[in-house]
């Protein structure tokens, strides 16, 4: 050991464990972090759905996407719901169709431009990911299901009709409009 070794001259109390130190530091912060207040008032939660949306799509930045606003001015989309059964049973974008559904036959869809969606964006892009690497271009709804909700979209519940509730996945993505029901 050189003679400059810190362990060497200091004293026994200066010798204290550090990963154990910066271990309590970053629980602490992530404590704070989780304590934060959830968004309140619309605009908030939409920023908070979009910013959650950008940050995901980082992790895909070869799949295209699509605004709310586009997408609701195309005519006829084909809308892909990715989420899990126990969330489309709350409710759906009108009109969509099921990831199932649409994979049992993607050429039934025709020439039909392609957008899919889920409670944010992850889990769609994946999907859009997956669907490009079989030559199937799907555009990613920005900020999913919320963004969809922000931009005055209508979702129906089982049976068509028209529906004020949504399933967010989790407690993390409780970002839906004022007057939208979340459930998880």
């Amino acid at each position: 050991m050189p003679p400059y070794h810190f362990a060497r001259f200091s004293p026994p109390a200066a010798r204290i464990a550090v990963a154990p130190v910066l271990a309590a530091l970053l629980a602490a912060a992530l404590l704070a972090a989780a304590c934060q207040p959830a968004p309140q008032g619309q605009a908030a939660k939409k920023k908070a759905a979009y910013e959650l949306y950008r940050e995901y799509a980082r992790e895909f930045p070869q799949v295209k996407d699509i605004s709310p606003e586009a997408l609701m001015a195309l005519k006829d989309p084909v809308i892909i719901d990715v989420r899990s059964d126990k969330e489309r049973q709350v409710s759906m974008i009108k009109n969509a169709v099921t990831g199932e559904e649409f994979l049992k036959n993607p050429k039934a869809f025709g020439a039909r431009p392609l957008a899919a969606y889920c409670t944010i964006g992850y889990r769609s892009a994946e999907f859009a990911q997956k669907m490009a690497e079989k030559g199937i271009v799907v555009k990613n709804l920005q900020a999913g299901i919320l963004g969809w909700l922000h931009a005055g979209g209508e979702i129906a519940g089982p049976g068509g009709a028209p529906s004020k509730t949504v399933d967010v996945y989790g407690e993390d993505w409780d970002l839906a409009p004022d007057g939208i029901k979340t459930v998880w």
